[in-house]
Formats: structure tokens, C-alpha cells, sequence
């Protein structure tokens, strides 16, 4: 499952550059956090529970799309505006390999595209 597609939420404890932890600070917090990833974890699978008693595939059904929801959610905070210039880098071939790749492409507003470092050097030096 380490491969999975699924999205992640933050983990406890993590400082963030102000030096404030991100995570839950008292007793009561932690229990509700680790309540509420209890629950999203129980919902997931009774989802994908669901989706296999009809018929359909889980994977392709539920967490593709999951999983793609989540990179369209990244990209826009990574380009929030017309102006916003940046480069996405996915680092998994299957994206390009794997038939359920065209669904992350297609969940992207219009991009330029490349597998060649000399067109992602050619975009930073303009």
C-alpha cells in the first residue's frame, strides 16, 4: 500500500517555518484528528466496499479519480493566476504509461507538456 494513490493528510507534529507545530497541540485535538482520519479511513473503505458489490473496479471507480482530485488541487496552488508561471514535475512514469493516466492529464487546465529537460530549461530562462 505504499504505492497507493490515495490522498494523505497532514502528519501530526509537523513544524512549519514559524516554528508552530502544524499538528494537533493538546490531548483532546490529537483524539479529534485522529478521529477524523479514523472516520475519512472507514468512509474510503466502505466507498470502495460499495463500488465493488455493484460491479464496478475500486481503483478506477474511487481512487483514480480521488487521486486526480487531488493533483488538479495541487496545480492550483501552484498556479493561482494568468500570470503564475511554474512547473509541475510528476516523477511516476505510470502517469504516461498506465491507461488511468489520461484522467490526471485530463483534470488539468491546458498545460504545455514534456518529458525532455531542455524544454523545462528553455521555460526558466525566458
Amino acid at each position: 500500500m505504499a504505492r497507493d494513490w490515495t490522498v494523505r493528510a497532514p502528519t501530526p507534529g509537523v513544524r512549519r517555518s514559524s516554528g508552530k507545530s502544524a499538528g494537533p497541540r493538546s490531548r483532546r485535538d490529537r483524539n479529534e484528528f485522529s478521529n477524523a482520519l479514523k472516520r475519512g479511513l472507514y468512509e474510503a473503505i466502505f466507498r470502495r466496499r460499495d463500488i465493488r458489490e455493484a460491479g464496478g473496479n475500486p481503483f478506477y471507480d474511487y481512487q483514480i479519480p480521488q487521486a486526480a482530485l487531488a493533483l488538479k488541487q495541487g496545480f492550483g496552488r501552484l498556479i493561482r493566476s494568468k500570470s503564475d508561471r511554474g512547473v509541475l514535475v510528476m516523477l511516476d512514469n505510470r502517469i504516461t504509461k498506465q491507461r488511468y493516466g489520461q484522467v490526471f492529464f485530463d483534470s488539468l487546465p491546458d498545460y504545455g507538456f514534456t518529458t525532455e529537460l531542455l524544454d523545462v530549461e528553455r521555460f526558466f530562462d525566458v
